[in-house]
Parts: structure tokens; C-alpha cells; sequence
């Protein structure tokens, strides 16, 4: 009898033993499945961040290419010097207003000679250095492939094709500086107007019923020079006579 309780016994233990061994296999499989299931989920969301910078790259490297690292609009530099390189042909020389400039872009020249002239960009130097392109702000060389240096003249714009055109008159809001010995403005007087590196010789007409323009007075006037040049609304003038500065003002609009 006792034989047989201790034969029960034992069987009785061996299927605990068993039981308890099959539920650990259990809860292992359940932590390895447990693990694939994070591994596949921080898989996912590792390729979901290297896809979001992929496409952030190629959003940065478009807006880059699209915007040429400068400001949008037409080209603009009034040409402050003019050379001639031996070996490399006429370089204008001055700083970019507006607007942006690669080798090999078609440009023009208003402004000063009456005539428009065309020619196409065969370097630009920034600080002795080569490069493809040019922006706003930057003072370059601008190498030029056909036009001689006897062509031009300084304060011509250097323009987009198209986009600029040569003038002589234009209304401007303009004052008068309180200046020893000067003359009072009249219908009468030329003077001097000095606007993107030109200074031309030009007469006013005051406003109908104004006989003459006072100093610390301010008026709209028309100018009409005795030269075309190449400018645009918004643009500072300063007037000088009898070689001293007597007012200063701004373009409103441009006539003809």
C-alpha cells in the first residue's frame, strides 16, 4: 500500500514538473514574439524617419536650385567701372541691385548712349575668385564677349533683356537743404541730378502756381535731363549747383 501512494506521488510530481515546464515555454515564446513584434515596429519607424529626410533633402535642394540662393526679380547693376583685359576682352565692374547673373546669360546695356546694347556674359569674379553665378549684393567683374570697353559708358544699367529703357524725364518729390548763398529753384534753373553713379544736367517744372521752390520746402516736381538714362521708380537723387549739394528726393515715376 505504501508502495503504491509513493508510485502516485511521484507521477503526481513528474506531471507538475511537466505542466510548469510547458507554461514557461509559453511565456518565453510570447516574450521572443513579443520582441519581433518591437523590433519590426521600431524597423518601421526608422524607415519612416530616413523616408521623411529623404524628402526633406529633396525639398531643400529644390527650393535652393529654384531660388539660386538670391533674391527673385530681374537683373540690375548699374556698372560703376569699365576694362579692358588683355587676353580676356572688356570686364564691367559694380555691384548687383537685384535680380541674378550665370556665365553665359544674355544681358543688356541702357542708358547714356541712347543705344541698347546686347552681349552675353563670359565670366564672373567675385574677389579675384571665378564663378558660375552672381546675386544680389555681390560686387563682381563681369566678363564680357563681344562688347569693346569704347561701347559703354559708366552708369549704364546692366539689365535683363527687356526690362529697362532709357529716360530723361521723370517726377520726383524732391527738398531743398537750407545752404548758404544758394538761389532759390525755379522754372529757370539747371541744375545738377546725380542718381546711379550719373550726374546729368537737367531743368524742373515746379508745380502749377509755384514760382519758386524754397529751402526746407518740399515739392512735386517734373525733371527732364539733358541725357537718357536707365532708372527707376523709387530710386534716390541728389540735386546739386554751383558745386554745392542744395536737396536731395525721390523718384516717383518714370514719364519718357
Amino acid at each position: 500500500m505504501k508502495r503504491k501512494m509513493m508510485l502516485a506521488l511521484i507521477m503526481l510530481c513528474a506531471l507538475f514538473a511537466f505542466t510548469a515546464c510547458s507554461a514557461n515555454e509559453d511565456v518565453a515564446t510570447d516574450t521572443g514574439d513579443n520582441e519581433v513584434v518591437s523590433d519590426a515596429t521600431a524597423d518601421s519607424e526608422d524607415a519612416g524617419t530616413e523616408e521623411d529626410v529623404e524628402i526633406d533633402s529633396e525639398a531643400e535642394s529644390d527650393a535652393v536650385l529654384s531660388g539660386d540662393g538670391t533674391t527673385s526679380g530681374d537683373l540690375l547693376m548699374y556698372v560703376a567701372d569699365i576694362y579692358d583685359v588683355p587676353e580676356r576682352g572688356t570686364v564691367v565692374i559694380g555691384e548687383i541691385e537685384r535680380g541674378s547673373l550665370t556665365v553665359g546669360a544674355t544681358v543688356e546695356f541702357v542708358g547714356v548712349t541712347g543705344e541698347v546694347i546686347s552681349d552675353q556674359v563670359s565670366f564672373i569674379e567675385i574677389d579675384r575668385e571665378t564663378q558660375e553665378s552672381a546675386g544680389e549684393g555681390d560686387y563682381v567683374g563681369i566678363g564680357l564677349a563681344n562688347v569693346s570697353k569704347d561701347q559703354l559708358a559708366v552708369s549704364m544699367a546692366m539689365c535683363s533683356p527687356g526690362t529697362m529703357k532709357a529716360c530723361t524725364t521723370f517726377t520726383a518729390e524732391i527738398s531743398l537743404d537750407e545752404v548758404e548763398g544758394a538761389e532759390p529753384f525755379t522754372n529757370s534753373l539747371v541744375a545738377d541730378y546725380i542718381m546711379n553713379l550719373a550726374e546729368v544736367e537737367g531743368t524742373v517744372q515746379l508745380p502749377e502756381g509755384m514760382s519758386e521752390l524754397k529751402p526746407n520746402e518740399t515739392a512735386v516736381v517734373t525733371v527732364t535731363l539733358s541725357q537718357p538714362l536707365a532708372f527707376e521708380a523709387g530710386e534716390q537723387i541728389v540735386i546739386r549747383h554751383n558745386a554745392q549739394t542744395i536737396g536731395s528726393g525721390t523718384i516717383l515715376e518714370v514719364l519718357e
